[in-house]
């Protein structure tokens, strides 16, 4: 019978690097709502501890979409399909997380996203993620920590 199980990965962004384009989708209208609409492409890599050095688990590729209105506050849709292969066999596949992120989880406190499907091992996953931001690194690499539990 299936199990639930938790995953733990941290995951690494560039913040004006290259995993990181700002450029995808531009703002709707920013003299009347600040960056509504913008949108940013995301392609993370996934690593068993804090440092991105650390043994790489898996890659993160998806998008973001700012729902804000006001300058000044982040909020966003984010759509992140993570491939994960922990190197056993024993997680390997992909999954989907989506959801609200905002300006309390990007830099402070944890943001909840549902899982809501997946392929290989976590074929029909569903569940919820929490997302926390561990710290900015030289060169502006931000740290996020994922704890990934599926039920």
């Amino acid at each position: 019978t299936y199990k639930p199980f938790v995953l733990n990965y941290y995951v690494h962004i560039q913040i004006g690097g290259i995993n990181a384009n700002p450029n995808f989708l531009p703002a709707l209208n920013q003299s009347f709502s600040a960056n509504f609409g913008a949108g940013i492409l995301l392609a993370l890599n996934a690593t068993k501890g804090i440092n991105p050095t650390s043994k790489q688990l898996g890659y993160s590729r998806g998008y973001t979409i700012e729902t804000s209105y006001q300058t000044g506050v982040a909020r966003g849709l984010q759509t992140e399909v993570l491939e994960y292969n922990d190197g056993t066999g024993k997680h390997n596949g992909t999954f989907v997380i989506i959801g609200l992120v905002g300006q309390r989880g990007a830099t402070r406190g944890t943001t909840e996203l549902p899982i809501v499907g997946g392929t290989g091992t976590f074929r029909g996953a569903n569940g919820y993620a929490l997302i926390s931001f561990v710290r900015v690194a030289p060169n502006n690499v931000y740290t996020f920590y994922h704890e990934s539990h599926f039920l």
